[in-house]
This record gives structure tokens, sequence and C-alpha cells, in this order.
């Protein structure tokens, strides 16, 4: 992750340039994970895998506090699961959003 205080946006708005005065957390996670189950038949010298599969997850979210009480996330997680038999199927989940957050106590 990274945070930054005092961001400078690319836009304009009123003809004034966005500055964001509280702090903007950048975060990204990423994981890979690699899972297989293999069945020696030693008389015949043969190994073949029965189970198990690869998956990735990647997840990037911006974290920005706009006051004491309200928070704002946008994220985004993609998580790809490829199997290493034929006997089940590639699944992708993709998740995105925006999510505000709003603290009644102090």
């Amino acid at each position: 992750g990274y945070r930054l205080k005092g961001l400078k946006l690319p836009f304009k708005f009123r003809g004034k340039k966005v500055k964001l005065q509280n702090e903007i957390n950048f975060r990204v996670d990423f994981s890979y994970r690699d899972n297989v189950t293999i069945n020696h038949r030693l008389d015949q010298e043969i190994s073949e895998p029965t189970s198990g599969m690869t998956t990735i997850r990647i997840s990037p979210s911006i974290d920005y506090v706009i006051n004491k009480r309200l928070n704002i996330k946008i994220f985004f997680d993609r998580n790809r699961s490829i199997p290493k038999t034929s006997a089940s199927f590639p699944i992708t989940n993709t998740r995105a959003g925006v999510t505000l957050r709003f603290a009644l106590t102090q």
C-alpha cells in the first residue's frame, strides 16, 4: 500500500485545480496459489493429477477519509481459478464497487 496527503487531481472544479486535503490510501493485494494432488502408479510408472487448481487473485483499492465521520472506498477484486484436471471448469469472479462509511460515534 501507499499513503499520500495533499494529492492534486488532474482536473479542475470551478476553475481551480482540485487538491485533496486528507490522506488517500492506495492498496494492491496479489496472491497466487498452485495446488495439485498426484496419484503415482508404481507398477505402471504413471503419475497423473487427480485434483488441484491454480488460483490467482488481484485486489486493488483506494480509500479516502473525507472527514472524521465519512470514509469512501473504491475497490476491484478479481479471482481466477484454473483446474488441473478436466473434471471442472475454469472460474472467474469479479467484484467492483464504491463503499461509503458514515460513523455515528465520535
